[in-house]
């Protein structure tokens, strides 16, 4: 009975999730941080809250694009933010 129970309440939770959006923007947001430069804050990434499309995989993709060289972001790096695009269509 323990057993089935577990199942379940774990199919339940797993129903529940969807993608999250908000903390892959926050992770993004918190790993480019380039010294005094900012590129935007947390609170921007709350207009993700209501994207039922996973969108992760973009900011996952836009994360290493922001290298950051003595204080400033690589504009090498940044040059190639557009391969990123595609990731962030809902499909």
């Amino acid at each position: 009975m323990k057993k089935i129970l577990a199942a379940g309440l774990v199919a339940l939770a797993l129903v529940g999730c969807g993608p999250d959006n908000v903390g892959a923007c926050k992770k993004f947001v918190t790993a480019v941080n380039c010294g005094t430069q900012t590129l935007i804050t947390e609170s921007y990434c709350d207009a993700y809250k209501n994207v039922t499309c996973d969108i992760t995989e973009y900011f996952n993709c836009l994360t290493p694009k922001y290298v950051c060289k003595d204080g400033n972001y690589d504009t090498t790096a940044l040059a190639s933010i557009g391969e990123c695009s595609s990731k962030a269509v809902c499909k």
